[in-house]
This record gives structure tokens, C-alpha cells and sequence, in this order.
């Protein structure tokens, strides 16, 4: 292809932009040690780390578990906050009008705003939520808030995979790793003012 033969192409500018991206949202090799041992202490599941944007929800970094059938996403994807037990968590601290908004862009009526205040509230009041199937069936997660220094939720860290291997006991098995890894990370400050 020669220049001016009619065809657009990407000028080498959008390859300085990518790279900025990039060097935005990589994490420190401790938060990424972080995601590894969250899967591994798991059973092999898939961990991300979601932040909020507007009224979506985007994976910005996940290890990718070792269990043949998981739930795929994509770093960058972006996900409806009002679904999803990431979504209960950076819903957190959330004011009416917000919890309004998200409750609009589901279009599930108008009392669904108390249902995404209530997920919120059970979510900051255990510490960390599930979901079975919200966004999508057969898929679940279950996750916890990331903090910064003043206790505000920056982020969420999670567990999803397959409704089948996410049973009550399992969930309640993965809580004391997911904790953890909610706390170091909200120690290592990296995600500070970015959702």
C-alpha cells in the first residue's frame, strides 16, 4: 500500500497514545503478585481488578485462572455497573442521584433504584458482595472494595467464573483470599483518584 492510494491508515502518533495508555494502567508488580495469588488461593479462578467510569464499570487488570471453563473478559471492557457483585461494590458510597442514573441506564422501572441501594448497603456493610447471573447466566463473582487512604472505594477486586463452581461454600471459601487481596491492595495506593 503506498500513500495516497485511497486506503486510511493508524499514523504512527496512535502508537505514542497507546503506549501512554498503557503506562497508565499498568500495575506494580505487587498488585499484580496480588491477582496471581488471589487466583491461586481460589482454586484456579479468574481475579480482576474493576473500576468505575461514568455509569460503566471496566476491567483494568485480571490473571487469568487456570480452571478450562471460565468467564472471559477483556482488559478495558467496559460492564454495566448495576449488575455484577463488582458493581454492588463500586456502587458504595453512592448518592441517590448516581444510584438513579445507573437504575435508568438498566431500564428495570423505578424501583430498582432501591434495589441497587440495597446491594450497595449489604455490600459495604459485609465487606465484600456476589451475584449469580445479573449480567449474564451461568456466570458468577463475587468481589470486594479496594480503598483509598480516606476509606473511599476506588476500585473492586474479584472472583468470576462459572455459576456451578461458585456454591455458597465456595464463596465463603474465597472470602478470607479476597479480603486479603482487597487490603493490599488498597495499602499499595496505586488506584488512588483514578475511578
Amino acid at each position: 500500500m503506498e500513500p495516497g492510494d485511497g486506503w486510511l491508515t493508524p499514523g504512527a502518533g496512535l502508537l505514542r497514545w497507546a503506549a501512554l495508555a498503557q503506562d497508565a494502567w499498568r500495575l506494580p508488580p505487587e498488585a499484580v503478585e496480588c491477582l496471581r495469588v488471589l487466583s491461586i488461593r481460589s482454586g484456579g479462578e479468574s481475579s480482576r481488578i474493576y473500576i468505575r467510569q461514568g455509569g460503566s464499570r471496566v476491567c483494568v487488570a485480571q490473571h487469568e485462572g487456570t480452571q478450562q471453563l471460565r468467564h472471559v473478559v477483556r482488559i478495558g471492557e467496559e460492564m454495566p455497573l448495576w449488575a455484577g457483585a463488582s458493581g454492588h461494590v463500586l456502587l458504595i458510597g453512592g448518592s441517590s442521584r448516581t444510584l438513579s442514573r445507573v437504575a435508568a441506564a438498566a431500564g428495570r422501572g423505578p424501583d430498582f433504584t432501591s434495589v441497587l441501594a440495597t446491594r450497595a448497603r449489604l455490600a459495604a456493610e459485609r465487606g465484600w458482595a456476589v451475584s449469580h447471573g445479573e449480567r449474564e447466566d451461568g456466570v458468577s463473582a463475587v468481589a470486594a472494595p479496594v480503598t483509598d487512604a480516606t476509606g473511599q472505594v476506588v476500585a473492586a477486586v474479584g472472583l468470576g467464573g462459572p455459576t456451578s463452581r461458585f456454591t455458597e461454600e465456595r464463596v465463603e471459601s474465597f472470602r478470607p483470599a479476597l479480603a486479603e487481596a482487597a487490603k493490599r491492595l488498597s495499602e499499595l495506593g496505586f488506584l488512588g483518584g483514578s475511578g
